[in-house]
């Protein structure tokens, strides 16, 4: 199991300071609505549920569709 170091200092209510093993960065805003500004800056990622879950409901919305069109 690997060693975690995080640490993060709230500067105003709506900037914090980040510390970790990897360098520092700040988040912007609020939770929820926060931008990352750092050296190692990435996008969140979705889970692959968020994905299936898109995928059935277009899926389901096409074969509603096509049901209603062929309907008499």
């Amino acid at each position: 199991m690997g060693f975690r170091f995080q640490r993060s200092v709230r500067i105003l209510p709506f900037l914090r300071l980040n510390f970790s093993r990897d360098g520092v960065s700040a988040s912007v805003g609020w939770q929820g609505a926060a931008v990352r500004i750092g050296r190692r800056s990435r996008p969140p990622r979705r889970s692959r549920a968020v994905g299936y879950f898109l995928a059935v409901l277009v899926l389901a919305f096409l074969v509603g569709i096509s049901i209603a069109l062929a309907w008499p």
